[in-house]
């Protein structure tokens, strides 16, 4: 039986814009999503409920369009899906020439930055949560969007992908636009899910998600974030990226697979349960010697459309020779 270690953590350095060039661009002519829906002539009860629920189903799936396209890289593209004006300012995120300290660290990094229109649709409305739409609260967090696309090169390829894009779209303070709840999500998109959470005192967190187009090349989802203290979605956001495309999850999966295997030869041609201390600690070296990184694993992976290998290789144990 063979067994294996693969502890992968993701670091992105972000450090001080240079260079910065920009761009506008007015709102594409379709259909919007306006927030005056929210105070229309009829104010009766029923009136009010129906309009609510026709500017949330519409905010959802145009969230959902969106991660549908897989375009999220494409700044254009996606502004106009959204139905909302902007500017996009692209800048080194970094010094040159880089240091290149450690292995992980980019040599490159270009961030292009969106600013949406104010004007825009997403702003607070009458179906907002009563304690998010108070002046003072407005004043402190309206509701904003955050969009940005970062392509990073890193100085060497031991670390994940070498050269990468991703892209996040963040919709801020979302109480203050409406009070979106889990059914909410689930009856304006069906295809949505649970998407885990975590632990926090006193509040807890959970995750409704949708998972929108994904190929060899790339893997994008949309994400509602709710907190146990209220029925709210804090926040929605939009990610993709190459790693959650499927050639990487693959190339993944086969960088497991070949650690697990040469661990246990490893640990076989070592003394297994009994080996020594100083013989464990080589481990790693071995590994790396054996292996080809994740990196060259994943530009050797051919496109062809398959999904990856779902579920974990093997359980995580200290020691990789404890069987």
């Amino acid at each position: 039986m063979r067994f294996s270690v693969l502890i992968v953590t993701a670091a992105i350095l972000l450090a001080a814009c240079s260079g910065i060039t920009g761009d506008s661009h007015p709102r594409a002519e379709i259909p919007p999503l306006k927030p005056s829906s929210a105070s229309s002539a009829d104010p009766s009860p029923e009136a009010s409920g129906g309009k609510r629920i026709l500017m949330v189903d519409r905010f959802v799936q145009r969230l959902a369009a969106v991660a549908d396209a897989g375009a999220m890289f494409d700044v254009s593209a996606t502004m106009h899906v959204l139905d909302i004006g902007y500017r996009a300012q692209t800048s080194d995120a970094i010094p040159l020439p880089a240091e290149c300290r450690t292995y992980s660290d980019p040599k490159q990094e270009t961030k292009t930055t969106v600013t949406a229109d104010e004007r825009s649709w997403y702003r607070s409305t009458n179906f907002g949560e009563s304690k998010w739409t108070t002046a003072q609260a407005l004043a402190v967090s309206p509701p904003s969007i955050r969009y940005t696309v970062d392509h990073t090169i890193r100085c060497t390829d031991r670390y994940l992908i070498q050269d990468g894009t991703e892209a996040h779209l963040q919709f801020t303070s979302l109480p203050a636009y409406a009070c979106i709840t889990q059914s909410d999500v689930y009856r304006a998109l069906p295809a949505a899910h649970p998407a885990g959470g975590g632990m926090g005192i006193p509040v807890m967190t959970s995750f409704v998600g949708y998972s929108g187009r994904t190929n060899d090349d790339i893997g994008t989802r949309l994400t509602f974030t709710f907190r146990s203290n209220s029925p709210c979605a804090v926040q929605a956001e939009i990610q993709q990226s190459q790693e959650d495309g499927f050639r990487f999850q693959r190339a993944l999966w086969g960088h497991q697979v070949c650690v697990a295997e040469e661990q246990h030869d490893y640990c076989v041609a070592h003394g297994g349960p009994s080996i020594s201390q100083a013989d464990l600690e080589g481990i790693s070296a071995y590994v790396d010697a054996h292996c080809p990184t994740i990196n060259a694993m994943y530009l050797k992976e051919p496109h062809s459309g398959q999904n990856p290998p779902r579920g974990a290789l093997q359980r995580f144990r200290p020691n990789p020779c404890g069987f």
